[in-house]
């Protein structure tokens, strides 16, 4: 499942369906969503990708 805010994305439900990802829109005007994917998107940068260059730097993984 992907959860996605009320943005305009141009064939992103076709491609969610073809991947078999169920598409999850926040309603509009419902502030609980929102920032969510922010956190993860920073989480992910600031956590995930350091250490997964350096993982490949040392050779221990050669992808994801």
């Amino acid at each position: 499942m992907i959860y996605v805010d009320n943005g305009a994305i141009i064939h992103f439900a076709r491609i969610c369906a073809r991947l078999g990802m169920l598409l999850k829109h926040a309603k509009p005007g419902r502030p609980q969503g929102r920032g969510k994917q922010e956190k993860i998107f920073r989480f992910v940068d600031q956590s995930f990708v350091p250490e997964a260059y350096d993982l490949i730097e040392q050779g221990k993984i050669q992808t994801l």
